[in-house]
């Protein structure tokens, strides 16, 4: 193609990937509508977006104001409520993200009606229905085509076309549909506690059976014990012992039918690509939406003959509300399940109060904060995961000042809140003294056998009581000291 590539890196400011190449002017190019006597005001954190953003719109003649945080956009247009004829809004800011920004303004222009499109690095189905509650109906994932946004302003400024939202599976629809799956089997596996409870819960009342592995050397184990038990394998990348993609190469080595979905908060193209080189068959992003993990399930697992309808118990709990915490977005990510919800916030705050990463080996370090950073996003803590994924990316333990603010921001108010939650506990059983004894005699003998996911298992049993503060702080220890493979030490205590 008679081209050229090079590179342009500076050291803690990122690097520039250039080519050049001569190409034909097509004859046919789409000849785009100007729209001269309209003004967008753009609205992102990022700065290369701004002009990325500003370049598309300035091809269609249009003027271009800028806003880079949530709160500067909703002082912009209190100042003039009739300047913007469009506000493209991205999504995901620090402090007031899009759709609280988007909530503010419209309160504003309810005499002064102005079209907001939501823009994000990520096609979430459960973002895309909170932007439609608030008002939005189009919704636009980056990078934006130039082609496609062009038809969007035609539509809105030309045409009048209502252009609604992108074109969705219902969730209420592909639970029911869920249901058809009664009576398979799957293997999770996933290290962190947390996220097993979230998939577990998002699962409820669906007649599957779940077992879990806590790494990928039990996966490998497990599934080789007992190859035609499993439909299906949730497969988390980033776990002590042995992580996902060689899990995945040995259990591929005889195995080459069984579907396995990569699990995991990265999204960058090489991490996917790692994934498909592996031998996985599709990828599912954390915080994991509920549509896309039903929608997989659905297409990988054959659906039974004869299932049963589940009925289903709806449990009424109230939530407080939280000042750095949006349970609107958390519980999208959960299927509305308060209870479930409820649970996670609970198990977020026992896990991460006394976090000190400082403390912790370099491996550790880099597993404890991917993994935050997922919570933070599934749990609602817009602010804690920003820095906790700058923080997870980098590596650069001179953010931990702003980490723990952030963090201690969201604990506090947790123990605050959840203390006063008088039904908190109303839906788990009492604990009585002879189930305490069998349970944790078996807890015992397992840690002897060093059987992790027997212990696990026994330990969500405990757990899942009503507790008092003496037992509630032994089993969290007891959890702690299985995750971190201490058998000796738990024995010794029981």
């Amino acid at each position: 193609m008679n081209g050229k590539i090079w590179v342009e890196s500076e050291y803690g400011k990122g690097s520039k990937f250039i080519f050049e190449i001569e190409l034909e002017e097509r004859e046919d190019t789409k000849q785009f509508n100007l729209f001269s006597d309209k003004k967008v005001l753009v609205v992102d954190d990022n700065k290369s977006w701004h002009s990325i953003l500003a370049n598309i719109l300035e091809m269609f003649n249009i003027k271009v104001d800028h806003a880079y945080s949530g709160e500067e956009a909703v002082k912009k247009v209190c100042k003039c409520k009739e300047c913007y004829d469009l506000i493209l809004m991205d999504w995901n800011m620090p402090k007031i993200d899009g759709i609280e920004a988007t909530k503010i303004i419209q309160k504003e222009f309810k005499k002064h009606p102005v079209t907001i499109i939501m823009i994000s690095s990520f096609r979430q189905e459960s973002i895309a229905n909170l932007a439609k509650d608030v008002g939005i109906d189009i919704f636009l994932q980056k990078p934006i085509n130039p082609s496609v946004l062009n038809d969007i302003l035609s539509g809105l400024f030309l045409d009048g076309v209502d252009i609604k939202n992108i074109d969705t599976v219902k969730e209420d629809t592909l639970k029911d549909d869920l249901q058809s799956l009664n009576g398979s089997s799957i293997l999770i596996v996933e290290d962190n506690v947390i996220n097993q409870e979230i998939i577990i819960g998002l699962l409820e009342n669906s007649g599957i059976k779940i077992d879990i592995a806590n790494n990928g050397v039990e996966a490998v184990d497990m599934f080789n014990a007992n190859s035609t038990k499993y439909e299906l394998i949730l497969m988390d990348l980033q776990m002590p012992i042995m992580g996902g993609i060689e899990a995945t190469k040995i259990i591929r080595e005889k195995y080459k039918d069984i579907p396995i979905i990569a699990l995991t908060a990265n999204a960058m193209k090489e991490d996917v690509e790692k994934t498909k080189l592996a031998g996985m068959n599709e990828h599912l992003n954390k915080p994991i939406e509920v549509e896309k993990l039903y929608a997989t399930l659905l297409k990988f697992i054959s659906k039974k003959e004869s299932s049963s309808e589940i009925k289903t118990k709806k449990e009424e709990i109230e939530l407080p509300e939280f000042t750095n915490i949006d349970i609107s977005i958390g519980l999208k990510y959960l299927s509305n399940n308060k209870k479930l919800y409820l649970k996670i916030l609970n198990d977020f705050y026992e896990s991460y109060k006394d976090v000190k990463l400082e403390e912790l080996s370099d491996e550790e370090f880099k597993r404890v904060t991917h993994t935050i950073k997922g919570l933070s996003a599934n749990i609602g803590a817009n602010s804690l995961h920003t820095i906790a994924k700058e923080l997870d990316v980098t590596q650069n333990k001179s953010l931990l000042p702003e980490f723990y603010k952030e963090l201690n921001a969201v604990i506090d108010e947790l123990e605050e809140k959840l203390s006063k939650i008088d039904n908190q506990r109303d839906f788990k059983p009492e604990l009585d003294t002879e189930t305490r004894d069998e349970l944790l005699e078996a807890l015992k003998e397992y840690a002897k056998k060093r059987r992790s996911k027997l212990c696990n298992e026994v330990l969500e049993k405990l757990l899942s009581y009503k507790l008092s503060n003496e037992d509630q702080q032994l089993f969290n220890e007891l959890k702690k000291l299985v995750d971190g493979r201490k058998y000796k030490i738990i024995v010794e205590m029981i």
